[in-house]
């Protein structure tokens, strides 16, 4: 998980962009201290469709 200051985040903000699309996890710090993570957004509706089957697996029946 690759680490920037906020200056060299800021001078490469696409490049980091770049990086959390594919995948990466991309820390931003102030300092020498982590600040936040940079990480990819989940596209609408993949995140239903993920689920879906573990949906249906642990599909509940109520208890009496």
């Amino acid at each position: 998980m690759p680490t920037f200051p906020v200056h060299d985040a800021k001078a490469r903000l696409s490049e980091l962009i770049a990086l959390a699309e594919r995948g990466d996890e991309v820390v931003i710090a102030r300092g020498s201290v982590p600040a936040v993570r940079l990480v990819p957004v989940v596209a609408a509706g993949s995140w239903d469709k993920r689920w879906s089957k573990a949906s249906s697996c642990l599909a509940l029946t109520p208890t009496r």
